[in-house]
């Protein structure tokens, strides 16, 4: 049993193939990093330090690496308040204590990073729907995995990459589904092999402070507004 007393709050977790750790996404001084727990030494280590969003850890199959999302790709987009912000898939190479980007797609948000071999499968929101890709890390090539106009959640692979579940909302509802061999037979396109980068803690530089009186609560009165009294023969009476 561990005490995470130092935290405000512990979201998703991944126990390594060896069992000896766990990578978890932990809140802490309004901010959400990256930590692996070794449950031999009951010792926490911080792998990710700045007030941009860092979740969804999944330990590679060789537990050397721990891929994970991040809120840190910039572009421009006035409607948000963050200056353009969005998610993208990295890792962590645990022996080289070093960050690779692996997409890069600026206004479209990838994460769900899960492993396969040297391949990473995430979720991307490729037309406006959440479907999945796969990224070669050797090569640094990419394949569509599902194309659902409906979209893909919550998916997950077998270790042997026969089988894939998720979830699809269809017909009014949702529903479990399984898709076997979801690696084979993929039309790869040339994309990016994985770029080592510095994590620079420059939050302050994309927030746009001074749109932000333009989002949260304020004071609104409405125009036309209208009076509901009750009237003791149970008759609604508007004035």
């Amino acid at each position: 049993q561990f005490s995470f007393s130092d935290f405000d709050a512990i979201y998703e977790i991944d126990v390594s193939h060896d069992g000896e750790k766990i990578a978890f996404c932990g809140q802490k001084n309004f901010q959400t990093d990256i930590y692996i727990l070794d449950l031999k030494y009951k010792k926490i280590t911080q792998i990710t330090n700045d007030k941009f969003c860092d979740k969804q850890p999944r330990w590679s199959q060789k537990d050397d690496k721990i891929a994970f999302a991040s809120e840190r790709t910039i572009f421009q987009n006035e409607k948000k308040i963050f200056g353009g912000l969005s998610f993208d898939i990295y890792y962590f190479d645990v022996a080289e204590e070093e960050f690779y980007q692996v997409t890069n797609d600026k206004k479209i948000n990838n994460s769900h990073p899960m492993w396969f071999k040297n391949s990473i499968i995430f979720s991307t929101e490729r037309e406006f729907t959440l479907n999945y890709d796969v990224i070669n890390l050797a090569d640094g090539n990419r394949a569509e995995i599902t194309n659902s106009h409906g979209g893909i959640f919550g998916a997950d692979i077998s270790s042997n990459g026969k089988e894939m579940i998720f979830s699809v909302y269809f017909d009014g509802g949702w529903d479990i589904y399984q898709k076997s061999n979801p690696l084979e037979n993929l039309k790869f396109r040339e994309y990016s092999k994985p770029k080592k980068i510095e994590f620079k803690t420059d939050f302050k530089k994309v927030f746009a402070i001074d749109r932000y009186k333009k989002f949260g609560k304020r004071k609104r009165k409405f125009k036309n507004e209208t009076q509901i009294y009750w009237r003791q023969n149970d008759d609604f009476n508007f004035v």
